[in-house]
């Protein structure tokens, strides 16, 4: 959906997130939007939803594909141990 001065509200300005004009799917970065290709010249295409899976990339909780599926509990300790 685009606001009514024609910006992408998942797209913030300034930021690395992107959106795929082929397959019209979010990304949180050029590298995982990078991620989501393959293919030289024209025969570049989009991984389907299922292979971008296989190849370890995620949805997070905010709807962008991101390259590696983040572990919750991971995430918790790490921050533990970068907050000392």
């Amino acid at each position: 959906m685009v606001n009514s001065q024609g910006a992408d509200p998942k797209l913030p300005v300034g930021g690395n997130r992107c959106r795929c004009g082929k397959c019209g799917l979010y990304f949180s970065s050029v590298a995982s939007f990078d991620a989501h290709r393959a293919g030289d010249g024209d025969a570049r295409h989009c991984f389907t939803e299922p292979e971008m899976r296989a190849r370890g990339m995620a949805v997070n909780d905010k709807g962008y594909w991101v390259t590696k599926a983040w572990d919750r509990q991971a995430a918790s300790a790490y921050n533990r141990e970068a907050a000392h």
